[in-house]
């Protein structure tokens, strides 16, 4: 078992949040040591239809993203029901986030149950992706992100389980 103190040690990650419009976000700092390796903003639920439908929900995300551009933020990470359904066309939000302020910004889009069919294949730009499988992302030698989509009838700890087959039975908080 970890001491304390070496426990405190590995934990580079200073949380703070803030309210937007529509949305909650949480802004990560990745520190080793006393250093900031990068910024994460992480925020959900925006459920965007077409800008024609519901503008606001548009200038929530512009707002969020030029927040990011104020923080330094280098990474955006939607985690679910960024659309409220399956659109035909994503051109609104591609819109928003083509602008010449947000160009710098990875987006990083995991589908909830309102948007599972999205994929990278129906956003083009070069700053957007979509985790449409479960993916882990290491941030260094010692951190990891574990992502996982929205999957039809599967458990959260079971898609973890089956990326981590000796983990165990666990109950997850996602």
């Amino acid at each position: 078992m970890m001491s304390k103190s070496s426990i405190l040690e590995k934990t580079y990650y200073t949380f703070f949040g803030f309210m937007v419009n529509l949305n909650r976000q949480l802004i990560i700092k990745v520190k080793k040591g006393r250093e900031e390796i990068m910024k994460v903003a992480i925020t959900a639920d925006l459920h965007l239809r077409t800008k024609k439908e519901y503008p606001e929900r548009y200038k929530a995300l512009d707002n969020i993203l030029g927040q990011c551009v104020d923080l330094g933020i280098d990474e955006l990470l939607i985690a679910g029901d960024l659309f409220d359904k399956d659109l035909s066309s994503y051109s609104d939000f591609e819109e928003v986030c083509k602008k010449t302020a947000y160009k710098d910004i990875k987006i990083k889009v995991i589908p909830g149950n309102h948007d599972r069919a999205l994929s990278n294949t129906k956003l083009v730009l070069d700053n957007l992706e979509v985790i449409d499988k479960p993916k882990i992302i290491g941030i260094d030698e010692d951190w990891n992100i574990v992502f996982v989509p929205y999957e039809v009838n599967k458990l959260m700890g079971e898609i973890i389980q089956s990326l981590f087959p000796g983990i165990g039975n666990k109950n997850w908080m996602c």
